[in-house]
């Protein structure tokens, strides 16, 4: 895609094609894919905010995710939230 008016041309995703999502479903359901190994870390809400400056240096390998909205800051975790 360029960008209008500075004529950058931008290359990646961000989401997908909804056509697909039940064939990912169907993969997540029957354990082909675990999406838990796609998450790099929990943080709270601070330290999400810190993750997000730091991406103008460097990008996570995987998903960062907000799971500790109070005020407290706790450890940073791997994998998916316990529900």
């Amino acid at each position: 895609t360029r960008v209008a008016g500075k004529e950058i041309t931008m290359v990646g995703s961000h989401g997908f094609d909804a056509k697909g999502l039940s064939k990912l479903l169907d993969l997540v359901a029957n354990g082909s894919l675990d999406p838990c190994q796609l998450v790099e870390a929990q943080v709270s809400l601070e330290q999400g905010c810190r993750a997000l400056q730091d991406m103008d240096r460097q990008s996570p390998l995987g998903i960062v995710m907000i799971t500790n909205f109070s005020r407290t800051t706790t450890n940073t975790k791997r994998g998916c939230p316990r529900l």
